[in-house]
Order: structure tokens, then C-alpha cells, then sequence
């Protein structure tokens, strides 16, 4: 690999199963900055985007064995990068959302910094993730779009080509559905606190 010569994402791929550092470093310099601005745009926060692209760079770097499957280096990484700013949205709507709308229902001490609710923080994540997955494909779309992406109602009416009322309809639905898993989980776990 001459340093001086312009590659193809493919060729610059080719060289990294090989374990070519430069090839890395030539994506990393490609790409790097993009990605930044890219998540930074969606999250508005410098810090986390750069823990996202660093991330991202440190998973490719790690599964060089696994680099055939990439048939498009672009894609693949802002798609990386989108995974990554769904999976913070979801953390913080579960913190901000759940945590935060339910601690008034009972005492401060059970919901403290170290407390054990924090603890169960990953659980209620998962059981979140799992309640939007499991939603028909449209509903989790609108619900992604308004919660996470704060899109308007009107937005996504158009987007979809649906009325206000269909949106809104399937935002309830949706907000229905998790509420009742969640609040499950709560229920359960102030119960758990309390013996």
C-alpha cells in the first residue's frame, strides 16, 4: 500500500483484513470528522458524539475479520452512528421519561443517586427497547420520530402521508403500550424496595 496513492473505500477495507494500520488510519481520516458533525447534529452534545464516532472506529478496528461483510463502507458507518444516538435517546427518555415522572409518586430515598433503582436502570432500558421493537413497524416509526427525533405531529403526518388524528392515534397507542409495560416494572420493583 503506497501512502501517497488515493484508495477506494473497498481497497482501504481489503488492506485492513490484511491488518494494515494505514489503511485504518486513511478511513479513520475519511470519515472521522463527518460522522462527528453527524451525530453531533442529532445529539447537540460534543462529548458524546465523539464518544459515538470513537466507539464506532474502535468496533471496526476490533472485528477486521469481519470486514467482507461491508459492501458499503459510508452506509455502514452512518448507520453505526444512527444506532448509536437511538441508543442514547432511548437512555435518556428512560432516565428523563420514567425515572424522573415517577420519583414524585414516592419517596426521594428510593430514588437517590447510588439507590438501587438506578441499579435496575439497565433493566428498565432493555424493557423499553424490547416494548418499541415489538410495536408494528409504522407505530414504532411515528413513536421514534416524535419521541426521539422531536418531530412534530404535523411532520410526520406528512412524511407518512396521514392525518394529524392518525398520527396522534398511534402516538397514544404507543404510549399505551409502553406505560403499561413500564409501569409493570415499577410496580414490581417499589414492591422489591420496600421488603
Amino acid at each position: 500500500m503506497t501512502k501517497n496513492k488515493i484508495y477506494t473505500d473497498q481497497e482501504l477495507l481489503a488492506f485492513m483484513k490484511k491488518g494494515n494500520q494505514f489503511a485504518f488510519e486513511s478511513i479513520f481520516n475519511k470519515y472521522a470528522e463527518e460522522l462527528f458533525l453527524y451525530a453531533h447534529k442529532k445529539l447537540k452534545n460534543k462529548e458524546e458524539s465523539e464518544d459515538i464516532v470513537q466507539d464506532i472506529f474502535i468496533s471496526l478496528y476490533k472485528q477486521q475479520d469481519q470486514l467482507h461483510d461491508i459492501q458499503n463502507l459510508a452506509s455502514y458507518l452512518y448507520k453505526a452512528v444512527l444506532n448509536k444516538v437511538f441508543d442514547s435517546y432511548k437512555h435518556k427518555y428512560v432516565v428523563n421519561e420514567y425515572a424522573s415522572a415517577h420519583a414524585d409518586d414516592y419517596n426521594d430515598q428510593h430514588f437517590s443517586v447510588g439507590s438501587d433503582f438506578l441499579i435496575r436502570e439497565k433493566d428498565l432500558k432493555m424493557l423499553i427497547e424490547a416494548s418499541i421493537n415489538k410495536m408494528p413497524s409504522r407505530m414504532r416509526e411515528i413513536f421514534i420520530l416524535k419521541k426521539f427525533e422531536h418531530w412534530s405531529t404535523k411532520q410526520i403526518a406528512e412524511k407518512f402521508n396521514l392525518s394529524e388524528l392518525t398520527v396522534s392515534t398511534h402516538l397514544k397507542r404507543a404510549t399505551r403500550i409502553l406505560k403499561s409495560n413500564v409501569e409493570e416494572f415499577l410496580v414490581l420493583f417499589i414492591f422489591l424496595l420496600k421488603n
